[in-house]
C-alpha cells in the first residue's frame, strides 16, 4: 500500500528534520558518525536526543505520554536513591547509575514521542521514519563493507576500520563485521533489516522503493553472515518463516522459491572461507550451548549472579544500572535485578499504560491511521528481533529495541482491527454527522462496523 506521499528533502533543514528524522537516519549507524571517539556506549543520535525531548515538549498533546515517561523515570530513579549507600566508589562517569538512567531515559522519550506525533500526523509519517531508517542501515553498510573488505583484502589498516566501530572483535577465525556498533548488536540489526526487506518484497510494498529494499536485503543479509552472530541467524530463520506465514499460499510458494534460488545464488558468489566459517558458527553455538563452554559459558554464570541478587533483595532489587544490575547479557534479568519485583511490577504496568493510550490515540485520528498489513509485518518481525535477543543480551538502550517499540505504539499497539466501543462511539457520530450532512458514503454499515476505515482493511 503506499500513500502518495511526496518524499521531502532530508536538507530542508526544518526542526522537525533536525531533531526527529536525524535520529530515525543516524541511530542505525551508531558510533560510526564519531570515528576514533572513545567510549563504547556512546552513538550519534544519543546527541541529537536533548533536542528532540525539547522539541517534543512543545506539543501540548504530548502531555498524556509525558507524564507516562515521567511515571517510568520516577520509578526507576527511586530505586537508585533506594540504594545510594551500596554505590560502589570510584565509578567512572560511564558507569553511574543516574548517568546511565539519564541516557535510557532520553532514548525512551524520544521513541515514546514519536510515536505520539506520528499517529497525529497517519501512517504515512511513520513509513517516512521507517524509510529512513532503511536509509540509515544502508548508509553504514556500505561504508563498513569499504572499510571490511579494506582491511581483509586491500591492505587497509585495521585501525582505520576499528575507528568507526563500539568494539571490534575476531572470531572463528576472522574479523568479524560490525560497522558502527559491535558483532552481536550489528549481526542481530542487519537480521532484522534484511528479513523486513525480504517480508516487503514479497508482499509488493511500495512504499520504500524496490530498490532501496533489494539493496537492504542482500547487504543486510551479507552482513549478518559476516558479524557471525548465532542469535541473529536464528532470529534470521524464524522471521523469514514470518514473511512467507504472511502471505497466502500461492505467493508463499513462489516467494520461498525465489528466496532459496536467491540464497543459493547469494552462497555460491561468497568465498567457500566464509561458508564454512558461517556454518561453523552454528555448530560451535549449539556445542556451547549444550555443553556450557565459550560465551555462553559466560553467560550461564552471568545469570548465576544475577539470580544470587534478585534472591538477596527480591522486592526493591539492587538499584536500577547499578553495577551488578547491567552487563548480564540478559536484559529482562537486567531490569528485574536492578528494579526488584516490586519496580519491575510498575514497570510493565506502566507499559500497558501507554499501550492502552496509543491504541486509543490511534483511533481518535481514525481518518489518518491505517491498518497497513504490511507495516504490522514489519513490526512483529522487529519485536521477535528485539525480544529474542533480550533474552541473551543488554540491550535496552539499543536502536533496534526501541525502534521495534515504536513500531508497535505507532501501529496502534499492534491493533488489527477497528473496534467503535474503544473509540467511544466516534464513528457512529461521524456516520450521524455525516448522514445529516448528505453524504451518502458514511453510512455504509460495513464501514460503521469496521470503524468508519473499510477502504483501510488488511491486505
Amino acid at each position: 500500500m503506499a500513500y502518495g506521499y511526496k518524499e521531502k528533502s532530508f536538507l530542508a533543514l526544518s526542526p522537525s528534520v533536525l531533531f526527529v528524522s536525524s535520529v530515525f537516519f543516524t541511530a542505525p549507524i551508531g558510533k560510526a558518525l564519531l570515528p576514533g571517539l572513545p567510549g563504547e556506549s556512546l552513538r550519534f543520535f544519543f546527541l541529537i536526543l536533548p533536542f528532540s525531548f525539547f522539541y517534543f515538549l512543545r506539543y501540548k498533546s504530548t502531555l498524556p505520554i509525558f507524564v507516562v515517561w515521567l511515571a517510568y523515570v520516577i520509578n526507576a530513579l527511586a530505586s537508585i536513591v533506594l540504594h545510594l549507600d551500596d554505590l560502589p566508589p570510584g565509578l567512572s562517569i560511564n558507569t553511574f547509575p543516574v548517568v546511565r538512567l539519564a541516557v535510557h531515559s532520553l532514548i525512551v522519550a524520544f521513541f515514546l514521542f514519536a510515536a505520539w506525533h506520528a499517529l497525529s500526523k497517519g501512517t504515512e509519517q511513520v513509513w517516512r521514519w521507517v524509510r529512513l531508517s532503511f536509509q540509515g542501515f544502508l548508509f553504514v553498510s556500505v561504508l563498513g563493507a569499504i572499510l571490511y573488505f579494506g582491511v581483509r583484502f586491500a591492505g587497509l589498516p585495521r585501525a582505520q576500520y576499528e575507528m568507526f566501530n563500539v568494539m571490534t572483535q575476531e572470531g572463528y577465525g576472522f574479523l568479524r563485521f560490525s560497522p558502527g556498533s559491535y558483532p552481536n548488536e550489528f549481526g542481530t540489526m542487519a537480521s532484522f533489516f534484511s528479513v523486513a526487506a525480504l517480508a516487503l518484497i514479497l508482499r509488493r510494498d511500495t512504499n520504500i522503493g524496490k530498490k532501496l529494499l533489494w539493496s537492504v536485503f542482500v547487504l543486510g543479509f551479507i552482513g549478518m553472515a559476516l558479524a557471525t552472530t548465532r542469535a541473529a541467524y536464528i532470529t534470521f530463520a524464524l522471521g523469514v518463516i514470518i514473511a512467507f506465514v504472511s502471505l497466502d499460499a500461492g505467493r508463499a510458494l513462489k516467494g520461498a522459491f525465489g528466496a532459496a534460488v536467491l540464497s543459493v545464488i547469494v552462497i555460491m558468489l561468497l568465498p567457500d572461507s566464509l561458508v564454512s566459517s558461517s556454518l561453523n558458527v552454528l555448530q560451535t553455538g549449539y556445542s556451547a550451548a549444550v555443553n556450557g563452554t565459550a560465551s555462553v559459558a559466560d553467560r550461564y554464570e552471568k545469570w548465576d549472579t544475577g539470580i544470587a541478587y534478585l534472591e538477596s533483595s527480591p522486592l526493591l532489587g539492587i538499584g536500577f544500572e547499578f553495577p551488578g544490575a547491567w552487563g548480564l547479557h540478559n536484559t529482562y534479568l537486567q531490569f528485574l535485578v536492578g528494579l526488584g519485583g516490586f519496580g519491575f511490577g510498575v514497570a510493565v504496568l506502566i507499559f500497558l499504560w501507554a499501550s492502552v493510550l496509543f491504541r486509543r490515540r490511534f483511533l481518535q485520528f481514525a481518518d489518518r491511521n491505517v491498518i497497513d498489513s504490511n507495516l504490522l509485518v514489519v513490526t512483529v518481525i522487529a519485536g521477535m528481533h528485539a525480544s529474542l535477543f533480550a533474552a541473551s543480551n543488554h540491550n535496552q538502550n539499543h536502536f533496534l529495541t526501541w525502534f521495534a517499540l515504536f513500531l508497535f505504539w505507532a501501529t496502534g499497539s499492534l491493533l488489527l482491527r477497528r473496534r467503535p466501543i474503544l473509540a467511544r462511539g466516534a464513528y457512529r457520530q461521524r456516520a450521524r454527522r455525516a448522514a445529516s450532512q448528505g453524504e451518502g458514503p458514511e453510512l455504509n454499515p460495513s464501514a460503521i462496523k469496521n470503524g468508519g476505515a473499510s477502504s483501510h482493511a488488511i491486505g
